[in-house]
C-alpha cells in the first residue's frame, strides 16, 4: 500500500501544474478550495503536490472537473487492484 500511495503521489507531482491549469481556468485559487471545504491552504498545496493525499482536497477537486487522469487517487487505485483479485 504504502508503494502505491508513493507511486501515485509521484505521478500527481508530474502533472500538478495541470491541475493548476484547470484551476486557473475556473478562477479558483488554492486558497479558494480550501476555504470551500474548510482546511489549510497548505493541505490543498500538498494534495496537488502528490506530497498528501487528502480524500476531502481529491473530492473537492473531481468536483471542479479536474479529470481523474490527474488526481492519481491511490484509495480509487487500491480498490480496482483488490476487484481485480
Amino acid at each position: 500500500m504504502t508503494s502505491r500511495r508513493l507511486e501515485c503521489g509521484l505521478a500527481r507531482n508530474r502533472v500538478r501544474r495541470r491541475i493548476q491549469e484547470h484551476l486557473d481556468r475556473l478562477g479558483k485559487s488554492m486558497a479558494d478550495v480550501s476555504r470551500e471545504i474548510g482546511i489549510s491552504r497548505q493541505l490543498v498545496a500538498a494534495t496537488v503536490a502528490g506530497e498528501k493525499h487528502n480524500g476531502r482536497v481529491l473530492t473537492k477537486l473531481r468536483e471542479l472537473g479536474v479529470p481523474e487522469r490527474y488526481l492519481f487517487d491511490p484509495t480509487l487505485c487500491e480498490q480496482k487492484q483488490e476487484e481485480a483479485a
